[in-house]
């Protein structure tokens, strides 16, 4: 398929090269850009950001200025909530900004987010970066406020109304795949510019899937994950999963198309690629599969048909919007073809959704995906130990809905502390302890009623236990 050359704002990097030490400032444009084939005379509105590299030592104010051309226009600016409301003139004007911070920032972080009209035709027209006019200096005072300013160096201009000439800056498709009926992944050759918030990116805009053989069936993407973006400070991925508004057909040829913004160093030239992939996902190994939830645990329950030799599954959750987390894994075994993976570490009131992925020998993908599982809200609870009487050992379960300091305790009948088996913050959850029937001192306790105590700030419970010797 040939590339197409089109229209779209460009960002010219600068022959300035970067170093550990550094300190660096640089423009990135939005995601949220309208489209650049606007005819002469017409307004064109777009946002760009100014960030901030403030190197090994911190920064706790910075000094620049934001040059415009001509037939530019700035209508707001909007300040990061970090810097002080004690900042002295505006970055898109003479003679700049100089922007104290509230605190010391370590890592790449955004300091004015500009709105731009462009006016009158296409032309080159580069934004720069440059020295605040009053200390003629770009720059930063080191953490923790230490004058003078260490001078920055600028890596990226940003220029607009220049044309996409080299191919070798699209994010081009180059692989998609039907791991379930509604799932498919994508690779591109290049990364992918998401936008400084990657859980805000909107897949449904840039992503959709037909049928080759019947090109207006469409369906939509309504969710996506990017895959490699560890915090909202990476900006860039070069692949993804997509979740579709309805499954696919087993079988069926079908195309993916990717509207997307190149990721090389925030270029924003805007490209749509294509690759046609077969859903060959016909879920006959998979039998079928459950979510259930109990105070304080959620059970995941499948079955299959066969299974494969080495087979281990890895058990994933996530929350709202957050990515995807490995909290289990089960190997699979030719003699046993129905599981259930419990999770003890959830919350009250909370939802989750579960992800199982399998891998074996000679294959690996994602078994399936649940829907989105609700906990109860759940109270501090301490069950009864077990076994109960009990010889030698013994388990007690409790469960907390919040992160906090608890204790568990065992007491004789008359009211002596015998073992402290638990004194410590611990995250909300199930926990479970063992008690061997040993005393502080290590000395095995006779036979007898002892009690468990469990406490939180706001709780007290007790149960009773009974050792039989």
């Amino acid at each position: 398929m040939k590339k197409l050359t089109i229209p779209a704002f460009l960002i010219i990097l600068c022959l300035i090269p970067a170093t550990a030490s550094s300190q660096m400032f640089s423009l990135w444009g939005d995601e949220l850009m309208s489209d650049c084939d606007v005819s002469v005379g017409q307004f064109e509105t777009y946002t760009i950001y100014v960030f901030l590299d403030p190197g090994p030592d911190g920064a706790f104010a910075a000094e620049y200025k934001l040059e415009l051309p001509d037939s530019h226009v700035c209508i707001s600016s909007e300040q990061n909530t970090f810097i002080s409301g004690a900042v002295i003139g505006l970055p898109t004007g003479p003679p700049g900004v100089q922007a104290p911070f509230l605190s010391c920032q370590n890592s790449d972080v955004w300091l004015y987010k500009h709105t731009i009209i462009v006016l009158g035709e296409r032309a080159q027209h580069l934004i720069t970066l440059a020295p605040h006019d009053d200390t003629q200096f770009m720059g930063i005072a080191t953490c923790p406020g230490t004058r003078p300013l260490v001078d920055c160096s600028v890596y990226i201009h940003f220029g607009v109304n220049i044309s996409c000439a080299n191919p070798c800056w699209w994010p081009w498709l180059e692989t998609a795949e039907a791991i379930l009926r509604d799932k498919v992944t994508a690779s591109f050759d290049s990364d992918v510019y998401i936008g400084y918030d990657p859980y805000a990116y909107q897949f449904e805009s840039h992503f959709k899937v037909c049928s080759i053989d019947d090109p207006p069936d469409t369906i939509g993407v309504i969710d996506g994950e990017w895959v490699g973006v560890v915090s909202v400070n990476t900006w860039q991925a070069d692949s993804c999963f997509l979740t579709l508004e309805r499954s696919m057909l087993g079988g069926v040829q079908y195309k993916l198309m990717a509207d997307v913004l190149s990721g090389t160093m925030g270029q924003t030239c805007r490209e749509t690629s294509e690759m046609e992939f077969t859903c060959s996902v016909i879920a006959t190994q998979l039998q079928q599969f459950s979510a259930s939830t109990t105070a304080g645990t959620i059970s995941i329950e499948w079955s299959l048909s066969s299974i494969d030799p080495g087979t281990v599954f890895h058990l994933l959750r996530r929350e709202s919007d957050e990515q995807f987390s490995k909290v289990g894994e089960m190997p699979g075994t030719a003699e046993e073809l129905s599981y259930t993976f419990e999770d003890r570490s959830v919350s009250g009131g909370r939802k989750y959704i579960y992800r199982v992925e399998y891998i074996s020998d000679t294959d690996s993908g994602i078994l399936f995906e649940t829907d989105a599982v609700e906990t109860a809200p759940v109270p501090v609870t301490l069950a009864q130990n077990h076994p109960n009487p009990f010889n030698p050992s013994t388990t007690i379960e409790f469960y907390i809905p919040v992160a906090g300091q608890v204790s568990l305790r065992v007491f004789d009948v008359s009211g002596r502390l015998v073992r402290t088996l638990v004194d410590t913050t611990m995250e909300p959850g199930t926990h479970s302890v063992t008690w061997n029937g040993l005393d502080e001192n290590g000395t095995s306790v006779p036979s007898g009623v002892y009690f468990s105590r469990f406490r939180t700030d706001k709780t007290t419970l007790s149960k009773k236990m009974i050792l039989l010797r």
